[in-house]
C-alpha cells in the first residue's frame, strides 16, 4: 500500500495572516482536523485542531490573531509513491498524526 491509496486528496489551506476562527470554522465545516499554512503558494507551516485547543484557548489568543501566531514551522510530508512502512516511520519520527502527500514538489493530499 502506498500514500496515494491512503490520502484524502481533498486538501484544504489557510493563509497565514488567515484568523483562527477561520481555521476552526473550516474543521469543523470540512470535519478535518489538519491545515496546510501557504503563503506565496508555498506550503510555510500547518496546524491542527489541536494547536487551536492548547494554544488558542489556554494560552486566551484572540479568535482573529493570525494563524501565524500558532501555527507549526516545520512541515512533514511524504512523496505519493512511499510505502505504509515509510509513512509510519515519518509520523512516528516526527511526532505527527497528519503528513502532507507531494508529487512533483506539488501537494496533493493528506494522510
Amino acid at each position: 500500500m502506498k500514500a496515494k491509496d491512503l490520502m484524502n486528496s481533498k486538501v484544504y489551506y489557510v493563509k497565514s495572516n488567515d484568523a483562527l476562527l477561520k481555521c476552526a470554522s473550516m474543521m469543523k465545516e470540512n470535519h478535518i482536523h489538519f491545515l496546510p499554512v501557504i503563503e506565496d503558494g508555498k506550503v510555510i507551516g500547518t496546524i491542527t485542531d489541536h494547536d487551536l485547543c492548547i494554544y488558542g484557548i489556554t494560552e486566551e489568543q484572540n479568535f482573529y490573531k493570525p494563524v501565524e501566531n500558532i501555527m507549526r514551522k516545520e512541515v512533514h510530508a511524504v512523496s505519493i509513491h512511499d510505502s505504509l512502512g515509510t509513512i509510519f516511520l515519518a509520523m512516528q519520527k516526527s511526532k505527527v498524526k497528519y503528513l502532507l502527500v507531494h508529487q512533483d514538489n506539488k501537494i496533493v493530499g493528506v494522510i
